[in-house]
Parts: C-alpha cells; sequence; structure tokens
C-alpha cells in the first residue's frame, strides 16, 4: 500500500512543471486533454412542493453532466439553495418564531437535500458557499466534509475555494492572508484556479487584481452571484462568470473547462434548452470566443478512469468522433488480458463503463486499452491505453 501512494505522489510532483496560460486555444491533435471539469452557480434550489420547476432543474442538470461522459470535476460554485424561499417556508412553518433575513443567524438544513441531488453525479464534486447559503462554517463543513474555505490538488492542478458569507447577512472581505498562504503553498504546481461566489462591484478592484498578479500560476478566477455568463480579461488573467443555470430570465447552463498536456486551456458556456414535458436536454453550446461548436468530440480519447486508486469499482470515460467497432480491455501489468468490459459498435458521442473487478482478481497497477477497427487513413483506426490501481 505505501509503495502504491508513493507512486502517486510521484506522478503528482512530475505533473507540476509551468507551463502558460492560453485560453480558447485550438490544441493540436496530439495535444491530449488531460483535465476537463464543469463550473456552474445560484441552482436556488428549493423543495418540489415550494416551486417544482426549480427542484426539477436541479436534477436535470447533474443528469446533463452525468450523460456527457467526459467530466472529471464539477464545481458548484454558490448560492446551491435560495435563502428567501426558506425563510418563508420556515417562518409559515413558526409564525411565533419567524426569522428576519437581515438580523437573524441561522442554519438551512435544505443544504442536507441539495447535497442528495449532487451526490447523483458520477463524478467528483465541491460546493462554494455563496451569500443564500447561509450556514456557520461548523455547520457547513458537517454537511459537506471539508471547511467553507478549502483547496485541493487535482492532477496537478490546484482548486481554492474561498467563501465570503456564514449564517448570517453579511459579506466578509476577501481573506487575503488565508489566500496567500494556500497560493504560496501551490506555487510550483502546474496551475490554479480560484472559485469565489461574488459579484463585479465585490472583488474587482485594483486591490484584488494586484494581489492575484503576484502569482504567475493561477489560470483563471471563477466567481458567481450577478446570474451571467461573462469574461474580463485584466493583464492577461482571465476573470469568469460561471454562468446560472437556475434562471430562465438569463439561460440555463455550465462552463466546461479542458486543460490540455500542454498546458494550453480550452473554454466554452454550454446553454441548455430543457423541456419539462418531455424531460429532454437539448445541447446548445457556444465558446465564449464566439466559435461555432458540435457537441461531438473532435477525436478518439480514453479518459483517466475515476476513482483512481480504486475499491470495488471505477467508471471509465471514453470519447467517440464517428462511427466504429468500439473494444476497451483491461490488462495486468505484465501484458495479461483480464477482461473485455466494452465490445460492440459506437456511434459518435460520449460513453462511460463501469469495472467491477471479480473477487479473484488482485489489487495492483493495471491497464485499460481502447481499441476500434477502423482504416488508418481515415484516422477511425485507433489504440489507447492508460493505467489505473486496484486497491484491496
Amino acid at each position: 500500500m505505501k509503495r502504491l501512494h508513493k507512486i502517486l505522489l510521484y506522478v503528482i510532483l512530475i505533473s507540476s512543471l509551468y507551463t502558460p496560460f492560453i485560453i480558447a486555444q485550438n490544441a493540436s491533435d496530439d495535444d491530449e486533454v488531460i483535465l476537463t471539469f464543469i463550473t456552474a452557480n445560484d441552482g436556488h434550489w428549493r423543495p418540489a412542493e415550494i416551486d417544482t420547476s426549480i427542484d426539477w432543474l436541479n436534477r436535470m442538470m447533474m443528469q446533463a453532466i452525468n450523460d456527457r461522459g467526459d467530466v472529471d470535476l464539477v464545481i458548484f460554485n454558490g448560492d446551491l439553495v435560495d435563502r428567501g424561499a426558506y425563510i418563508s417556508w420556515y417562518n409559515e412553518q413558526n409564525p411565533d418564531n419567524p426569522l428576519s433575513d437581515r438580523d437573524s443567524s441561522f442554519n438551512i438544513p435544505w443544504l442536507y437535500d441539495v447535497k442528495e441531488i449532487y451526490d447523483k453525479l458520477t463524478m467528483p464534486y465541491y460546493v462554494v458557499q455563496g451569500n443564500h447559503d447561509r450556514a456557520s462554517w461548523e455547520f457547513w463543513e458537517e454537511v459537506w466534509g471539508y471547511p467553507a474555505k478549502h483547496h485541493f490538488v487535482y492532477e496537478g492542478y490546484a482548486f481554492v475555494l474561498l467563501t465570503r458569507h456564514d449564517d448570517r447577512r453579511i459579506y466578509h472581505p476577501v481573506d487575503y492572508d488565508w489566500l496567500n498562504d494556500v497560493l504560496n503553498l501551490y506555487e510550483y504546481n502546474q496551475g490554479v484556479f480560484i472559485f469565489m461566489h461574488a459579484g463585479d462591484s465585490d472583488v474587482m478592484n485594483t486591490e484584488f487584481y494586484e494581489f492575484i498578479d503576484e502569482f504567475s500560476n493561477v489560470k483563471g478566477v471563477f466567481f458567481g452571484h450577478t446570474h451571467e455568463d461573462s469574461l474580463k480579461s485584466v493583464d492577461g488573467l482571465h476573470y469568469f462568470w460561471n454562468g446560472n443555470f437556475m434562471n430562465p430570465f438569463f439561460h440555463y447552463g455550465y462552463r466546461v473547462v479542458y486543460i490540455y498536456e500542454s498546458g494550453k486551456i480550452d473554454t466554452y458556456f454550454k446553454h441548455l434548452g430543457l423541456d419539462k414535458k418531455t424531460n429532454r436536454v437539448t445541447l446548445i453550446p457556444t465558446r465564449v470566443t464566439g466559435e461555432s461548436y458540435e457537441d461531438i468530440p473532435e477525436k478518439f480519447q480514453l479518459h483517466r478512469n475515476y476513482p483512481n486508486p480504486f475499491n470495488p469499482s471505477t467508471t471509465i470515460s471514453y470519447s467517440i468522433p464517428a462511427a466504429a467497432e468500439v473494444t476497451i480491455t483491461i490488462y495486468t501489468i505484465t501484458g495479461q488480458q483480464v477482461e473485455t468490459v466494452v465490445n460492440e459498435h459506437h456511434q459518435p458521442g460520449y460513453y462511460r463503463v463501469t469495472w467491477h473487478p471479480s473477487p479473484e482478481i488482485s489489487a495492483g497497477i493495471y491497464f485499460y486499452t481502447l481499441t476500434t477497427a477502423g482504416d488508418e487513413k481515415s484516422g477511425t483506426s485507433v489504440s489507447i491505453q492508460r493505467s489505473m490501481i486496484y486497491l484491496r
């Protein structure tokens, strides 16, 4: 077990080289996507008995993200629940002891309910506290399992989650001391992304710009709150408003970010058309740059499995740009075939399959290979391999 942990640490250290940030840059054919994450904000969930459409919309968002098949990580950037709806509901139930939005300190238990909805995702996700998400920092950690101010590393990239809120109607200033310590901690990582639920006038100022400018590997800063999808660039650093997935008067959707092996980053906002009569999700994507974008993979890709290391099962995602006969096979580190988990004809799209190792499979490093039967000249004949670690 210790040897496996050393291998993982070594892989993370090797991936921590610096490369410059380029947005919406077309990568070369051999520049592989190594990390895909989605971020969205302002779900403003409330129970179905209060608002059927908002409850349904939050659930459909999870379905739409799962159906993509190429997402490694999701971050919900604040206003997970709706404070006003909760206060109205609570005061109806407790007329003799009503809550005051301005004067009361309280925790919104609906955070547990929205967590059950987010838990339907098949990939890891994290949340940021917004001004509607009234909760003490102790309660927040009780619900989500990590602090309101949190940071972590995924595939060599650091993700920093800030909050300016708690169980009161108050907007705390940016905690620059904490943020400075965290960014210094990740000074040698490949890149850093910062997430904070805040509006334009709250933090978009000279003090914030000058502070962030001191850290050359900060690749982007993501905000919420303003219920919009937009981009502002200052001195080459990009500040995003993630996109709101609740309010029909603005838009439904989420932002997709692709990180390539070269360090290039491509991003666009994906609008979702949601038909409540048929429960169908229609994808209407547009890039930040205004380029046209079809929701069909550009090339054959075999993505990193999740979780990894894993026990008892792991999910393998892959992308197919053209109709092909597809096979995914598991091998031992010595090349012995273990199991074929996919062997069928595929139309273009995003796919995933879950591998449940049988009881006789021992712990260790395994390879999984995607192969297609096609024409090499047309690029429909490929063989891609990745490794994974099975723990017992």
